[in-house]
């Protein structure tokens, strides 16, 4: 902008009089500035509007359309230090069986303590040759091959485990080295196995030589062994052959044993448990005759005592297509008819009906006992039982069968046998090209065992999904079964509406406060002169009145706004029923009693977390628990409604983009078109501004030549 001094001659305001000449033009641009202003606002207060009306349609109605949404389950354990347990969408409702049988294990290996040769403490620092391990050692970490150096130390070697792919670490204070997998189960199993001579020396002088876990089974190294045994080449072949051959001598003494003790001691059990179960038997015969006469005293009034519980009895249709036999039970109000008929043909005292009720009871006791005696008779009456038992009894009493019953038991608990054991196994070692002296630790990689209805599954991590269960094995049941029970779950299902029901109060409120906003029709955007004269406070109330307004009775909001509450209102037909949100005790406060901006919330009765409907009936999870098929399908017809209403209105066309709800193309447009006439304007504000200033211009120009020509003919004058 040039630089002006004007009126130097003339001694006119120059300035103030070319902005009251250009006024009706700069008071043009200001009215369109103001009314871009304005439209810019009214966008960003839609684009807001926009962004919560899209949110509710696409984060809580949406998937409120879908059965799954409610199709929500639970899953309760018998036993919940046995398994945790989530049920999916998917879960079938019922009760299963559930088995841990094993858990899953990453594999660990404790190695035996260590020392130099001379008898030192080993550091991380410590080579390997002061433990008497060659250089040229080779073992065999899973795949991959780690030969010792004669600069490796300590730290060296379990790096060189760490880079074969196992996790480990020396530990400086207990003089051991620590060895697991990286992963859980058998897959993530380890193997350190020796490739020549010196490797075996290496594994044993390093504490990590084992061939038995901490269960008595053979290491995944012992599986290794085996297979070099069969499969290997060269030295490595030779000394996995003479590992095994030593392993097996041992393994073979060992069985023989176990086998004679198992089986003597199962013998003798098992038939010690059929005489015991015949005893048994018997022993319920001979109760029934102790009671026989309580039996007879009511025997003959047990039917008629029966139809007090059992109207009728009809054949039905099963959901597997089959025919059976039901009882038809009394109603409440046949019940109490009966009561009566009892009072009046009886007695008329409360007691003299409890005491027939006793009586009742006796007679139910007295049947239950006969229903024993019948099960305990016929099998005491068996002539195959009876045989069994006297077979059992014969073996139980003969002196030999217990003397090898007690033989047996007492060879694995005695202290010699285990001693002689000992000392064969040491023999089978020392026999061999390989020393079994090694004090190594070894827990091996397993994956978690369960069986569920009887089938059997595994996994590494001991996660398992199933049918739509997701369950976490966290302890060994063994044989014991633990009932996993899945079911409908009806709280979430409530939570579920109440939710939704949420998110469509906070959308109406925020629409209806938008639309019934107070009206700011004398307050226009300000200009940069009229700011001068206010404070940063005055302006942003100014401007916050005028915000605050712009979607005041706009056609759009009241028009979405509106349908939404009329499509709330609707009823659906469920399986020849008619339901609305009012069946499930689902309303608005009312005109008068609630807020201008919330007479659209829907409150749900009885919700605790609601002040103004707390103390009303529940109907809502009243009508869940009885049909909870019925609620769902009712609130996807509603949910679909409604999406379909917002689909329409925010779809695409020539003045507004997809999912907006408002003409923002035509807004976009109007925006453009005031930043057009703005620049007119200005221009036109420019040129007459440079027109004027150049009028002056002249005009002081030719006063400035006037007084000095004027100077000039009185000095000529004067002189």
């Amino acid at each position: 902008m040039a630089i002006r001094v004007s009126g130097l001659i003339s001694g006119l305001d120059t300035d103030s009089i070319v902005q009251e000449l250009v006024s009706a033009y700069s008071t043009k641009k200001d009215k369109y500035v103001k009314a871009q202003t304005k439209l810019e606002w009214k966008m960003d207060a839609w684009k807001s509007m926009n962004s919560k009306i899209y949110g509710f349609y696409t984060s809580s109605l949406s998937g409120m359309r879908l059965s799954s949404a409610y199709s929500l389950k639970s899953s309760t354990v018998s036993n919940s230090s046995a398994a945790k347990v989530t049920a999916s969408s998917t879960a079938v409702n019922g009760t299963q069986k559930l088995k841990v049988k094993q858990l899953a294990s990453s594999g660990y290996m404790t190695g035996g303590e260590v020392k130099t040769t001379k008898g030192s403490k080993v550091e991380g620092g410590t080579l390997l040759s002061d433990m008497g391990i060659s250089a040229g050692s080779k073992l065999q970490v899973n795949n991959t091959e780690v030969t010792v150096t004669s600069d490796m130390t300590m730290n060296t070697f379990v790096a060189a485990l760490k880079d074969a792919g196992v996790s480990a670490n020396f530990d400086e204070n207990n003089q051991r080295i620590f060895i697991n997998s990286t992963k859980s189960g058998e897959e993530g199993e380890f193997t350190i196995t020796a490739n020549n001579a010196d490797g075996l020396g290496a594994l044993q002088s390093l504490g990590i030589f084992a061939v038995k876990d901490a269960d008595g089974n053979e290491t995944a190294d012992m599986a290794k062994y085996r297979e070099l045994a069969k499969n290997g080449t060269g030295e490595q072949q030779s000394i996995a052959a003479a590992i095994v051959a030593a392993v097996d001598k041992t393994t073979s003494y060992d069985s023989a044993q176990l086998a004679a003790y198992n089986s003597t001691i199962s013998a003798y059990n098992q038939n010690l448990s059929t005489a015991s179960k015949y005893e048994n038997n018997q022993a319920v015969v001979k109760n029934y005759e102790e009671q026989q006469a309580a039996i007879e005293k009511h025997k003959d009034k047990l039917d008629d005592y029966r139809a007090l519980l059992v109207k009728e009895q009809k054949t039905v249709t099963n959901d597997d297509g089959n025919e059976e036999t039901v009882d038809v039970k009394y109603t409440d109000a046949e019940l109490a008819d009966m009561k009566q008929y009892i009072k009046d043909n009886n007695g008329t005292s409360d007691a003299d009906i409890a005491d027939k009720m006793v009586k009742y009871q006796e007679i139910l006791d007295a049947k239950a006992s006969l229903d024993e005696f019948d099960t305990a008779n016929a099998f005491v009456s068996e002539a195959a039982n009876t045989a069994a038992y006297n077979d059992a009894k014969t073996y139980v009493d003969d002196t030999d069968n217990q003397t090898a019953y007690n033989d047996a038991k007492a060879y694995i608990e005695n202290t010699s046998n285990i001693i002689a054991y000992n000392e064969a196994k040491t023999a089978v070692s020392s026999s061999s090209a390989a020393s079994f002296t090694s004090d190594a630790a070894r827990i091996s990689g397993r994956d978690s065992i369960i069986e569920l209805n009887g089938a059997t599954f595994t996994s590494s991590t001991g996660t398992f999904s199933i049918n739509g269960l997701s369950i976490t094995a966290m302890q060994v049941t063994g044989n014991e079964e633990v009932s996993v029970t899945t079911a409908t779950d009806t709280q979430a299902i409530y939570d579920k509406i109440k939710g939704f029901l949420g998110k469509y109060n906070e959308l109406i409120t925020a629409m209806d406060t938008a639309y019934n906003a107070a009206s700011a029709g004398d307050y226009e955007p300000l200009t940069d002169d009229e700011k001068e004269d206010m404070t940063d406070s005055q302006i942003e109330k100014w401007e916050t009145k005028i915000k605050d307004s712009l979607l005041r009775r706009d056609s759009t909001l009241g028009n979405a706004s509106s349908s939404m509450k009329s499509i709330m209102s609707r009823s659906f037909e469920v399986n020849g029923k008619t339901y609305s949100l009012n069946t499930f005790g689902i309303n608005t406060l009312g005109y008068f009693s609630a807020d201008t901006n919330e007479r659209g919330c829907l409150h749900i009765d009885g919700d605790a977390d609601d002040s103004n409907t707390s103390g009303n009936a529940d109907k809502l999870m009243a009508a869940i628990n009885e049909d909870p098929e019925a609620v769902t399908s009712f609130f996807q017809q509603l949910s679909n409604t409604l999406y379909d209403d917002l689909t329409k209105r925010m779809a695409s066309s020539s003045v507004s983009s997809i999912y907006t709800i408002y003409n923002d193309k035509q807004m976009s447009s109007e925006y453009s078109d005031y930043k057009d006439k703005i620049s007119k304007w200005e221009d036109k504000l420019d040129y007459y501004e440079e027109y004027y200033y150049k009028k002056f211009s002249a005009m002081e120009t030719a006063l400035s030549k006037l007084q000095s020509s004027t100077s000039s003919l009185s000095n000529l004058l004067g002189s």
